[in-house]
């Protein structure tokens, strides 16, 4: 213990196979960066059409409702 209070102390870690598991978390980071994407994507989708739907039957009822009887 005296040894250690005296005199600067170090300890170092050596991780094996470093890069395989480096690979792994960059797949599972752009799968999730991938699943964000298609989902923003998908949302755009749905309210495109969403807001066609709607766009279309107002049209709809507007000529509807100035044809003369």
């Amino acid at each position: 213990m005296g040894k250690m209070e005296d005199e600067d102390f170090s300890v170092q870690f050596e991780l094996r196979e470093i890069d395989k598991l480096q690979k792994r978390f960059e797949r599972i980071f752009n799968r999730i960066s991938f699943s964000g994407v298609l989902l923003a994507v998908c949302i755009i989708i749905a309210g495109v059409i969403s807001g066609s739907g709607l766009s279309a039957d107002a049209a709809i009822r507007c000529i509807f409702l100035t044809l003369p009887y």
